[in-house]
């Protein structure tokens, strides 16, 4: 899914300036934004979980429970994998009535500190390079960057800034109460979620988790 997640959850109510305003900051998950033109506005959302960069991934690469902790979210598709750490992933959300649905297709590559730990993965848009889909409406200017940082105490901060345009007829109403809420919900899931992938990443420098690599995964990304 590699935050695909990232584009429905981008778009919300008008900010002043070029500031960052509070949207919500409750339960260790905090969520700010800012108008950058308008009809394109950046959000960004932090929290801490204790979990290891390797959950993360695993989270995100089990694209068939998207649902499960993405507020909207209807599936995800993985088109490609050209290496252990690009992914090209078609996603597609169910808006509630009377929106229509939306769907985004993006390249998502991630790179690690090997000393620190630190993850860092990169969200493109590749929309204009794939067919539209009849019943969906495709996100455009989809980019944004998940950061994962370890913390001394053994927790794993987790930061995320993006932007897209939902196109269509959105009215700013409907699209504040969808992305802000939806944001809120995710990060607010993912301490729960991420419980359920605590194992080491075979091409991630986790310099946090103590759960060895299973062999199946590790055959996956270093066969033979």
């Amino acid at each position: 899914m590699f935050l695909s997640v990232s584009a429905f959850l981008s778009v919300a109510t008008v900010a002043q300036d070029h500031d960052w305003q509070l949207y919500k900051a409750e339960s260790g998950v905090r969520v700010e934004y800012r108008r950058k033109t308008a009809n394109l506005l950046e959000i960004k959302a932090q929290t801490e979980v204790n979990a290891d960069t390797g959950a993360f991934i695993h989270l995100l690469e089990d694209t068939g429970n998207i649902d499960k902790w993405v507020p909207n979210a209807d599936k995800a598709e993985l088109l490609s994998h050209p290496d252990p750490a690009t992914y090209i992933v078609h996603t597609f959300f169910k808006a509630p009535w009377p929106v229509s649905d939306r769907d985004m297709v993006t390249r998502s590559v991630w790179t690690t500190d090997e000393k620190s730990g630190e993850l860092i993965l990169d969200v493109q848009d590749l929309g204009d390079k794939y067919p539209d889909v009849a019943g969906y409406i495709r996100m455009q200017r989809v980019q944004a960057r998940w950061t994962l940082t370890p913390q001394a105490d053994g927790k794993l901060l987790i930061r995320y800034q993006g932007q897209a345009d939902p196109a269509g007829s959105l009215p700013n109403f409907i699209a504040d109460k969808v992305a802000l809420k939806s944001l809120f919900k995710t990060f607010k899931a993912l301490p729960r979620v991420l419980q359920n992938y605590q194992q080491s990443h075979p091409a991630v420098a986790d310099t946090t988790s103590t759960n060895p690599v299973p062999d199946q995964l590790r055959l996956r990304y270093y066969p033979g």
